[in-house]
């Protein structure tokens, strides 16, 4: 053994000193939510998120304070999912939008406080909205004998 390391040269290793940067747009170019909106829908054509962050995406307006994006989503699932994404959706935002000073924000939506409608999905959500706007529907689902699928 020693003789083989007496043959071979040592080769040292040099650190590698070329480092991936992080390519920051510098400018900064007014948001509105029609811009914002469409830079969603672009990055949902783009890079084809998980369905549930898609719909997320597009389902409420976004809320635009200066350089503050928040969007609000629907459940925790979707919150979880876009939080896991948000990196990456603020660096495409970033680029899109053509402004480097972007936060993005999630939070649950409120149907409470909120101005816009809330949208309904399933069959049971539907229901109960209809049984609040009118209680003779769950009057009728008895009566008939009617289930939701």
């Amino acid at each position: 053994m020693r003789k083989v390391s007496e043959v071979q040269p040592v080769i040292k290793v040099q650190p590698v000193t070329e480092q991936k940067q992080i390519q920051r747009t510098e400018a900064r170019e007014p948001l509105d939510e029609p811009k914002v909106s469409a830079a969603f829908d672009r990055y949902v054509q783009e890079h084809q998120p998980d369905t549930s962050v898609a719909i997320a995406l597009r389902t409420h307006r976004p809320e635009v304070e200066g350089e503050n994006i928040c969007l609000a989503v629907d459940n925790q699932l979707q919150l979880d999912k876009a939080e896991a994404l948000k990196q990456h959706l603020q660096g495409a935002l970033m680029k899109t939008l053509n402004n480097g000073y972007i936060s993005l924000s999630f939070k649950l939506f409120d149907h409470k406080t909120s101005t816009e409608e809330k949208k309904y999905f399933t069959a049971s959500e539907k229901f109960e909205h209809f049984l609040e706007l009118n209680p003779v529907v769950g009057d009728l689902k008895n009566i008939f004998g009617l289930e939701l699928e």
